[in-house]
C-alpha cells in the first residue's frame, strides 16, 4: 500500500528488503528500486551476484557499511545505487562546535566523496567498454 501511495505522487519508491522473497514482493508492489540493507552483513557483492538468478532485473540500492574500495565491485555485481553514509562520515570529528575540527571533517568528507566518485566512474567506464565489445546485454 505504501509503495502504491508513493507511486501516485510520482516519487521514487525504494523499500528495503533482504531475502529474495522480500525483494520480489517489493518489486511486484511497484518498487522502482529495492534497497538491500545491510548488504555487507550478508556478503556484499557476492550476495548481489547470488541474487541475480532468482531476482534478475531488479534494480538494487545497496547500503550498510559499503567501503569506498568496494564501489566498483558492487556496481559490477549488479548494484544500481550505493549508499555510502558510514564510508563518507565515519571517524570524522565529532566536536561540531569547533570550527577547525569542522573544516578538517568537511575536507575529509570531500576527499572520501571524490574517491567514491572516482570508483563509480571507473566501474561505469569498464561497463561501457564491455558493452561496446558486446559482452554485456
Amino acid at each position: 500500500m505504501l509503495i502504491e501511495a508513493v507511486r501516485k505522487t510520482h516519487l521514487v519508491s525504494i523499500p528495503g528488503a533482504l531475502t529474495p522473497t522480500e525483494i520480489l514482493l517489493a518489486r511486484a508492489a511497484g518498487a522502482d528500486f529495492v534497497k538491500i540493507f545491510p548488504v555487507s552483513a550478508v556478503g556484499g557483492a557476492r550476495y548481489l551476484r547470488l541474487l541475480r538468478a532468482p531476482v534478475g532485473g531488479v534494480p538494487f540500492w545497496v547500503s550498510g557499511t559499503v567501503a569506498i574500495e568496494d564501489i566498483e565491485e558492487m556496481f559490477e555485481a549488479g548494484a544500481s545505487l550505493i549508499g555510502l553514509t558510514s564510508a563518507l562520515f565515519s571517524d570524522l570529528p565529532e566536536a561540531l562546535g569547533e570550527a577547525a575540527a569542522n573544516r578538517r571533517g568537511e575536507n575529509e568528507a570531500c576527499a572520501r566523496s571524490r574517491r567514491a566518485c572516482e570508483g563509480g566512474a571507473a566501474a561505469v567506464g569498464r561497463s561501457q567498454g564491455r558493452a561496446a565489445r558486446g559482452s554485456i546485454a
